[in-house]
């Protein structure tokens, strides 16, 4: 997914998390709690919806969530678990059935 269809999709999540549209589009410095007025549980929630929109698990990354206070911090970490993803699959070759006797 490309930085463009990330921040949209970010976006989205954002304003159903919200219950309402955002009033200014998103820029790389906007910040989760100071700009958006993001509350803990909400956090939480952008998450879970981020885990499940990207394919991705941001909580297996010791750390990572403590640095994500940013769009544009919360685009890069998503774009270099789904790159680490996409590398892990290709490098772990076609399945293998097996046959049970």
């Amino acid at each position: 997914m490309d930085t463009l269809a990330t921040v949209e999709a970010l976006q989205s999540l954002i304003e159903s998390l919200r219950g309402e549209p955002l009033t200014e589009p998103l820029q790389r410095e906007t910040r989760f709690v100071q700009d958006l007025g993001l509350e803990s549980l909400q956090l939480i929630g952008l998450v879970y919806l981020c885990e499940q929109t990207f394919n991705v698990s941001l909580v297996s990354r010791a750390g990572l969530l403590a640095t994500l206070h940013t769009i544009g911090q919360t685009v890069d970490a998503l774009a270099d678990l789904q790159r680490s993803s996409a590398a892990g699959d290709a490098a772990e070759g076609p399945e293998r059935l097996t046959v049970a006797s």
